[in-house]
């Protein structure tokens, strides 16, 4: 059966709550915005409420890994932990049943229920055969549904997967391929940050409060293997 874990969490979670969000936005706020427009559009970082003003506030003022977007080396993983951050602002990151690391200074590769794996070994291994989104129509060709409810192999169990070493350095190569947040406590909407993540294999949102339609965003995750969407309130 499935596990969460049941870690408790100990970052960096709660600041974004009073005063941050109303404090002096920094030099590396503008520079690293003038980046993110360019994914999120510029309308959202004039509400700071959105999950996409927390998620660069994060990154800016308060992450301590102070990736740079500009460095050709740094870019894929402030990228990624950018996706991230969206997400876990956009589906209710402070009130999930567990959060572990999250928003803290580790390597994304050490957030709880983070997937990562070497770029070079997900570059050997991809194999377009096995792909389950149609590169065309962004149709799922082999997960069934009902009214927009997948259904999932319930004796999946992620937890013997690689969740990445939490000290990995910079240059290091590696990519997040799998979220599984099943029965997480997630609610909201998922983001189009997270379509960012070009080498997904898994992505487990199962059984939380989810809402929102089922487009065909998802197809432009090419090398998903599994989608579980089931027990939400989406549709499509």
């Amino acid at each position: 059966s499935r596990s969460n874990g049941g870690f408790s969490f100990g970052g960096a979670g709660d600041i974004f709550g009073g005063g941050l969000m109303q404090a002096h936005r920094s030099r590396r706020y503008g520079k690293l915005k003038a980046k993110l427009v360019k994914i999120s559009g510029e309308e959202v970082f004039e509400d700071e409420h959105s999950p996409q003003h927390k998620a660069l506030v994060y990154l800016a003022d308060v992450d301590s890994l102070t990736l740079d977007p500009y460095d050709e080396i740094a870019a894929t993983q402030f990228y990624q932990r950018y996706a991230l951050a969206v997400f876990y602002f956009a589906t209710g990151g402070p009130s999930w049943k567990s959060r572990t690391y999250w928003l803290t200074g580790r390597h994304e590769c050490g957030w709880l229920f983070v997937i990562c794996s070497d770029i070079n070994d997900v570059l050997a291994e991809i194999d377009t055969t096995n792909i389950t989104i149609s590169n065309s129509s962004g149709s799922l060709d082999d997960i069934s549904s009902e009214d927009g409810n997948y259904t999932a192999e319930e004796d999946d169990d992620y937890s013997l997967l690689h969740y990445g070493d939490a000290d990995l350095g910079l240059g290091e190569g590696r990519i997040v391929t799998g979220l599984s947040l099943y029965d997480n406590g997630l609610y909201g909407k998922v983001p189009k940050e997270i379509f960012t993540l070009e080498f997904l294999q898994i992505l487990d949102l199962g059984n939380n409060n989810l809402q929102g339609m089922i487009g065909t965003e998802f197809g432009k995750l090419l090398h998903l293997r599994k989608l579980y969407l089931e027990k939400n309130m989406m549709y499509g």
